[in-house]
């Protein structure tokens, strides 16, 4: 592991570390089962709510689906609360959007 991405994840484990828990399942006013598969909206509603998010590009040469798959799922182990198809939509658009899935 290099020294670069070694602290990149030392960076990481902080922000895991420092995650709230105590979001809400469904927000107010948002019936269960009808919350949105974008991946945009699912950034805002369950990562902004505890995250800066303008470090992410930090992550665009480095981090590919399964890289920010396994931070997602490590956030749900900090109480983020997503099901596996928005997993799977976050994840997506975080490689597209910020990660090396984005391209050049």
């Amino acid at each position: 592991m290099t020294l670069r991405r070694w602290a990149r994840a030392c960076v990481l484990g902080a922000l895991a570390f420092s995650a709230c828990v105590g979001g809400r399942a469904t927000p107010v006013g948002v019936a269960a089962g009808s919350r949105s598969l974008d991946g945009a909206a699912i950034l805002e509603r369950t990562c902004a709510t505890c995250h800066d998010l303008g470090g992410l590009t930090a992550y665009s040469d480095y981090w590919g689906e399964p890289e920010w798959r396994s931070m997602v799922e490590t956030m749900i182990g900090y109480g983020a609360r997503l099901t596996p198809e928005e997993v799977s939509a976050l994840s997506r658009y975080l490689a597209v959007e910020y990660g090396t899935a984005a391209g050049p």
